[in-house]
């Protein structure tokens, strides 16, 4: 098959013969549409929109999509086109930020779309020598975007693409005015000094720059080909970061952006059910809602209590398992129906104090560290990701061997989670929002499989082994069960991969949160009195604050009072919302405020609600002012009294169906008196203009 037609006419690309490509043998390929499959660079823009800039930043590149595709396909204008592109994607954002996408984002989809036929002939130019470029990619998408990729993936020696303007480390949305977007001239002007044997394009905006080849190959469209298996590349992609599963196609770019808001609202039920739903109904809470826990393998049983002096304690048995996300803990948890410790080194602050089950922070000494699990088994069970860190793909990275010297009691534990819109990991973001993202997903699923326990021949007391030993035949284990492939890569590898450092957390600089930690994890139980006392007075102080606030916007809203300087202002931001709508969005701002700043109770959302939703009498003409007082400080002391002592004697109750059924009838009532507040609020909106009105006839009959 030859193109042509008024037009310089090539040979396809079915037609090289890569073998006549010798050592110095130079290839220049376009990239969309010839060394990758699709021709359409949106969903690469797509993502770094989304890293760079979040969701609102991918709203914007898909209201201005029917522009870039109108200038693309009827007007002819590729270079406007991608201007748009450049525009919507990078706009304002950081260069390290679009770098840093580039690096850690990017090379996974682009991996996953390499043509076949054009990589063969490709991968066949000859290595880059005495300054020689052997390789060259040459694009019309941004450079920064392409280069990691094109480099660390293809092997190619030099990559020739659309330079952005920056000011001041952000970039301004536009192209470098010196070169502009590399499309038909421009690109052949890119390229001149390089004297290419084989030239590679799709379109006729890259005729240009292959009539410079001495021999050039058009890689058609039609028919499909397969991708390149992720193995046969110059270096298989093992890390990668970003937080789409999904290439972002604009359909499911459209999609993402429509489920955002409703996923953040299923996330946090998700997670508040996670800290408020008792452990031995986590499982069941979360299918209803859901997300599927799937067992497999018989869990070992309850650890066993000790006598004589050492009553009280328990030997526990240590899970090790594989690292896929922050959850396995919790979801080790709930296929067990009971709490199991687990071990971190830079768990976020916000997910240690969200935590349904105690975590126990690592300090990276390794005696200390080992003392402080020797301190947790001994108490009960633990959960452990000696990898420590996650990994995405079908690999396990390396298990560190400190385990295997604490116990011969040990249960490999493979798990495995399915996500089908966000990753519920990163390397480069905030951890804290980690869970969240997982929980945003419409149906998340999480498999935990348990193997057998380690035979004693195969431990360090019990059979001799080393420590090393051990932990290469637990890794090999689970990757058997999982069907992954185990390497020796390690967190240090990953992280400079991806985010340029060693993922160390300098833990001098979280000193409150590791506090904070210890505390919640029993560590510290001689500051409960303390802590305890500065708890209720936190919680007086800010719930009457919060209580006042609530209910004047809500009493404002309905009556149209306007002698009070806060309702007018209320009035004014709401616009004509009148009523319930201003009352509930009011509360959800005061909620949002009172998550982020007031840990005590941000631990306890339904009581944080409560909090907000009882109510002080603010007019003191109004009667009935004494019942309205009543009936909130009842409802509040009932609540806490309810809930506190259930939280304190959980830990130690037995696990068995008479406690869990009243469990769950505790649980129950404390979600009654929750709704109980939510009524306080309305019960004494009414004692308002109830006294109002019996005000107001007594000032007319006078």
């Amino acid at each position: 098959m030859v193109v042509g037609g008024g037009e310089p006419s090539f040979p396809t690309v079915d037609k090289c013969d890569p073998s006549r490509l010798g050592p110095n043998s130079t290839v220049v390929s376009d990239l969309d549409g010839t060394l990758l499959r699709s021709r359409d660079p949106f969903p690469y823009y797509a993502l770094v929109a989304f890293e760079t800039g979040g969701v609102a930043r991918l709203l914007l590149l898909l209201l201005l999509t029917p522009l870039a595709l109108t200038l693309r396909h009827v007007a002819r204008r590729e270079a406007a086109s991608t201007r748009v592109l450049v525009f919507a994607a990078t706009a304002g954002a950081r260069v390290s930020a679009v770098e840093s996408a580039a690096r850690a984002v990017l090379p996974r989809f682009y991996a996953s779309d390499v043509r076949v036929d054009a990589w063969r002939v490709f991968a066949a130019g000859g290595a880059r020598s005495r300054g020689t470029n052997r390789r060259v990619v040459v694009t019309a998408s941004p450079r920064v975007m392409v280069e990691p990729f094109a480099r660390e993936q293809l092997g190619a020696d030099a990559v020739v693409g659309t330079e952005l303007a920056t000011w001041r480390g952000r970039a301004t949305g536009l192209v470098d005015a010196r070169r502009g977007v590399l499309v038909g001239e421009r690109k052949a002007e890119a390229v001149r000094e390089i004297v290419g044997d084989v030239g590679l394009g799709c379109r006729r905006s890259d005729y240009a720059f292959m009539s410079l080849c001495k021999e050039a190959y058009l890689v058609p469209p039609c028919p499909p080909v397969d991708p390149v298996p992720p193995h046969k590349l110059q270096k298989r992609v093992i890390f990668h970061d970003g937080r789409l599963v999904q290439r972002p196609t604009p359909l499911v770019a459209l999609l993402t952006v429509l489920w955002f808001p409703v996923g953040l609202a299923l996330s946090l039920l998700r997670v508040a059910a996670g800290a408020l739903v008792p452990m031995t109904w986590l499982s069941f809470a979360f299918r209803l809602l859901g997300v599927r826990v799937i067992v497999r393998g018989t869990p070992p049983p309850a650890p066993t209590t000790t006598t004589g002096k050492d009553k009280g304690k328990g030997k526990g048995s240590l899970f090790v398992c594989c690292h896929r996300t922050l959850l396995e803990p919790v979801f080790i948890s709930a296929a067990l129906g009971r709490p199991v410790s687990a071990v971190t080194y830079s768990l976020s602050r916000l997910s240690e104090l969200l935590s349904p089950i105690p975590t126990v922070r690592l300090t990276r000494d390794r005696a200390a560290d080992a003392a402080t699990i020797r301190r947790v088994l001994a108490a009960g069970n633990l959960a452990i990701c000696p990898e420590g860190t996650t990994c995405r793909e079908p690999f396990l990275l390396r298990f560190s061997a400190l385990f295997a010297e604490l116990t011969d009691d040990v249960v490999p534990v493979a798990m495995e989670c399915a996500m089908g819109v966000f990753h519920g990991t990163t390397a480069r973001g905030w951890k804290g929002l980690d869970p969240f993202y997982f929980f945003m997903n419409p149906c998340p699923v999480y498999t935990v499989t348990f193997l057998d326990k380690l035979p004693v021949e195969m431990t360090c007391g019990g059979g001799g082994k080393s420590s090393h030993e051990v932990a290469n035949y637990v890794q090999k284990m689970i990757a058997s069960t999982l069907g992954y492939e185990c390497t020796g890569l390690t967190r240090k590898d990953k992280y400079r991969a991806l985010a340029g450092n060693d993922g160390v957390v300098d833990n001098s600089s979280c000193r409150v949160a590791i506090l904070l930690g210890e505390f919640l994890s029993g560590r510290r139980r001689r500051w409960l009195p303390h802590a305890g006392a500065a708890y209720l007075v936190a919680h007086a102080a800010l719930g009457l604050a919060i209580k006042i606030v609530t209910v004047h916007a809500a009493v404002a809203s309905f009556s149209g009072e306007r002698h009070h300087s806060l309702p007018s202002l209320l009035r004014k931001a709401f616009g004509n919302f009148r009523g319930p709508v201003a009352t509930v969005a009011f509360r959800g701002a005061v909620l949002l405020m009172g998550i982020v700043s007031w840990w005590p109770a941000s631990r306890r959302w339904r009581s944080l609600g409560g909090a907000v939703g009882r109510a002080w009498r603010l007019v003191m003409r109004v009667k009935k002012m004494a019942q309205g007082a009543l009936y909130a400080t009842v409802a509040w002391a009932l609540d806490k009294a309810v809930w506190k002592v259930y939280a304190a004697i959980a830990p130690s109750l037995p696990q068995n169906a008479t406690i869990a059924v009243i469990s769950l009838v505790v649980f129950v009532l404390h979600s009654l008196l929750g709704a109980l507040h939510v009524f306080c609020v309305s019960a004494i909106t009414a004692y308002f203009f109830e006294g109002r009105t019996v005000v107001d006839k007594d000032d007319h009959v006078e």
